[in-house]
């Protein structure tokens, strides 16, 4: 009667890949091939009214704490990381 034990070769052929082997970084190379949509968000520019609509999903801020850190810039045009910065540099000052 064969054994119902697998060898160990077998069971290295139906073990399923783990999330880690799935989920490996991409190489500095690949990164650099394609543009990531943060880049090209950022790139993007935007009237402060059209980012401050999308203030919590972006910068996880109330529309009250972006209207205070955003105060003190001129109406016009922005990217969203250089909003991202001021409002971190805003949250960082001293009361």
């Amino acid at each position: 009667m064969p054994s119902r034990r697998q060898s160990d070769a077998d069971k290295k052929v139906t073990e399923q890949p783990t999330a880690e082997k799935v989920m490996e970084q991409p190489t500095a190379e690949k990164v650099m091939e394609q543009p990531t949509a943060e880049k090209v968000m950022e790139e993007k520019k935007f009237s402060l009214d059209e980012i401050r609509k999308s203030c919590m999903k972006l910068f996880h801020v109330t529309s009250s704490t972006f209207a205070g850190a955003t105060a003190d810039l001129p109406d016009g045009e922005y990217s969203i990381q250089e909003v991202h910065e001021h409002i971190k540099a805003w949250l960082e000052k001293e009361v």
